[in-house]
């Protein structure tokens, strides 16, 4: 019976944790993530966030997981991309994460968001990502 209260627990805590993550625009229902957002490059270069800071991004399949400090609490965080990749090797895009943010008992939490980035993927499976307001770049290599 210890058993299947365990499992009952492990179940709940899963389920809490996915739909943390799920904050903010549009997600794919398959991953859970955050879907990327492209917007036209006047768009792009208007976008404004609330202030956090970047302390860690990766990649973890066809997904960036990014981990952000904040005082306040998240109302929601999207990815955004200006449509353009530039030809070089790897390829690069810019990105933006923008996060707005709601009061807060003002105590620095890390908040991790998931996005799903495989929209981004090229014929050379690689693509550097530069995150222009984070100055933080992250390399890409989708698994063929």
């Amino acid at each position: 019976m210890r058993y299947f209260w365990g499992i009952c627990f492990l179940f709940c805590f899963s389920l809490w944790s996915c739909d943390s993550l799920k904050k903010g625009g549009k997600t794919d229902s398959n991953s859970g993530c955050n879907q990327l957002q492209k917007v036209s490059a006047g768009d792009f270069n208007e976008l404004s966030s609330d202030m956090y800071g970047l302390e860690s991004v990766r990649q973890d399949g066809n997904h960036i997981v990014a981990e952000i400090s904040s005082g306040m609490e998240l109302s929601s965080s999207a990815l955004y991309w200006n449509g353009s990749i530039m030809e070089s090797y790897p390829p690069k895009a810019n990105v933006k994460i923008v996060v707005k943010t709601q009061e807060g008992d003002g105590m620095n939490k890390v908040h991790q968001l998931c996005f799903d980035v495989k929209e981004l993927k090229t014929p050379s499976n690689k693509i550097e990502l530069y995150f222009l307001d984070d100055e933080e770049t992250l390399t890409l290599d989708f698994m063929e």
